[in-house]
């Protein structure tokens, strides 16, 4: 999203998994003005390898068959900053609802990203929105309708 910023500078911050996934997901609607911005819902699961897991017992895989919630009610700390990129492309405060779920995989992510449109509008639209967005992108890939993402899909 800010390749030429980033080709001239000498200093670079890259954001964490869960904010580059979550600002990713967002921004061709909140950029586009699809999104009504007061109610933006992330439901993420990640595997037991992410955010930074310390190697103890509880998270070797084989010893971790639960699935469950992770940092929630507003405490994870990539939330102001999935916020802050998020308000710079809306031009307006956004404040949204995240929760992260590790689930019992060895590494992956697969998030859900829940918003009320602010119209109606089609899906080939919003892929179109999508593509356009990210067209020229190394990095980012728009499905077809008729494909649903997964953990082990590519």
């Amino acid at each position: 999203m800010n390749a030429d910023k980033i080709s001239k500078a000498s200093l670079i911050a890259n954001p964490g998994c869960h904010p580059t996934t979550i600002i990713l997901g967002c921004a061709p609607a909140v950029k586009n003005d699809f999104a009504d911005l007061k109610r933006i819902v992330i439901d993420s699961k990640s595997g037991i390898s992410g955010s930074g897991r310390k190697s103890t017992q509880e998270y070797f895989n084989s010893e971790h068959p639960n699935f469950r919630a992770y940092k929630i009610a507003g405490t994870h700390r990539h939330i102001s900053e999935i916020e802050q990129k998020l308000s710079i492309l809306s031009d307006e405060d956004i404040v949204i609802s995240f929760t992260l779920h590790i689930i019992p995989v060895e590494r992956g992510m697969l998030l859900t990203i829940y918003v009320d449109m602010k119209k109606r509008i089609s899906t080939s639209a919003i892929l179109e929105a999508y593509s356009e967005f990210y067209s020229g992108s190394r990095f980012v890939k728009v499905l077809a309708e008729d494909t649903m993402p997964g953990i082990k899909t590519f």
